[in-house]
């Protein structure tokens, strides 16, 4: 076999099952986001991300999914991974030392795995460029930090006891946490699915709103319990309807995208495409994305603007999941961006949550 088909068996491969052999030092709950950031990257040395589907198995059964994102939506990949997740358990409980076998949902055995080792040679004549990439991978790593985060007791039923639908109370206190940290509002994505159209894939559910940064200023103002919530409420309804409106095609950024990618070759680009305003405003400071789920402990994604965050969560029922990341960026007053914004956010949550039982108390007694 030579290298150029030892590579191309990978390349030409369904998926990849990455093993990894070292994972986070701490188990359980306190070792989840240590276990969210292996799935990543791990070494890279066994990562190939140009690989949609990616399974990676840590030496204690822990195993986590990574998907390159040209195909893959969060979606997609969630329900994928909730319906292997039974097959995977009953794989594990079958297995013994003599043999390990593919499983049907049902459990019965389907075939015995085939291994063959992919053999590649003379790898001296690529080794300095090996080590290269095994530094400039390194390099990328360290310059990032990721934080997770669980809000205990306040997942989406807790909420909905509010008078708030849980996603765009996640989502405000998303931006009263940045801007408690930058005393501004962010340029906010959020990932809409359009799947629902032929072809469809997602919309920018734009969360940064006038109303959303009046709630935010109104917090930092200390205004009356009543008053915040008022404006509170009409944050979160207004993010409802925007979010209505981009899942059924009516939002603005691929419109404007599909636009710009009609111009013919040499076709002049209209102004609006080089306006400061446009690009400003297609910043994403916050690049979000919500997919419940109460079979995986955390989920996340990278940054899209450099001195932005990324931010993958999860409002289950009982509990509010949060994967922050972030590049690290010399001289700032946050030496951990990741996990100041991380608990920015819970802290928020927490006194949205003081200022709605307030609110609703002081209500119900007029």
């Amino acid at each position: 076999m030579t290298n150029r088909e030892a590579l191309w068996s990978v390349e030409r491969a369904a998926l990849m099952v990455c093993l990894d052999h070292q994972g986070p030092k701490e188990s359980g709950e306190t070792g989840a986001g240590d276990r969210a950031r292996q799935m990543w990257h791990g070494d890279g040395v066994n990562r190939f991300y140009d690989k949609t589907l990616q399974f990676i198995v840590l030496p204690d059964g822990n195993a986590g999914f990574l998907g390159e994102h040209a195909l893959a939506d969060g979606a997609p990949t969630l329900r994928l991974c909730s319906e292997l997740l039974p097959v995977a358990r009953a794989a594990l409980s079958a297995v013994s030392e003599s043999t390990v076998s593919l499983l049907t949902p049902s459990g019965s055995s389907v075939k015995e795995l085939v291994w063959e080792e992919l053999v590649w040679e003379d790898l001296e004549r690529v080794s300095d460029g090996i080590a290269a990439a095994k530094h400039l991978f390194a390099a990328e790593v360290k310059g990032h930090q990721t934080a997770r985060v669980a809000v205990d007791g306040l997942g989406s039923d807790a909420i909905k006891q509010l008078g708030v639908a849980p996603d765009p109370f996640c989502q405000l206190a998303m931006q009263l946490a940045f801007f408690r940290m930058h005393g501004r509002v962010a340029t906010t994505y959020e990932a809409c699915a359009t799947r629902r159209f032929l072809h469809g894939r997602t919309e920018t559910i734009r969360s940064a709103s006038i109303e959303s940064a009046a709630f935010a200023r109104g917090m930092a103002a200390s205004l009356a319990p009543m008053q915040a919530y008022g404006l509170l409420r009409q944050a979160a309804d207004e993010h409802r309807r925007y979010s209505a409106q981009c899942a059924q095609g009516m939002g603005i950024d691929r419109h404007m995208l599909g636009l710009k990618l009609s111009l013919e070759a040499g076709e002049a680009v209209p102004s609006i495409y080089t306006d400061d305003a446009f690009a400003l405003s297609s910043t994403w400071e916050l690049s979000t994305s919500h997919l419940p789920s109460e079979n995986f402990e955390t989920w996340g994604f990278g940054e899209v603007a450099r001195e932005g965050f990324g931010t993958g969560y999860s409002c289950n029922k009982t509990e509010s999941v949060f994967f922050v990341s972030c590049r690290v960026l010399p001289g700032s007053m946050w030496p951990h961006r990741a996990q100041a914004f991380a608990l920015a956010i819970e802290e928020a949550m927490r006194d949205m949550v003081l200022l709605c039982r307030t609110a609703r108390a002081s209500s119900s007694k007029l």
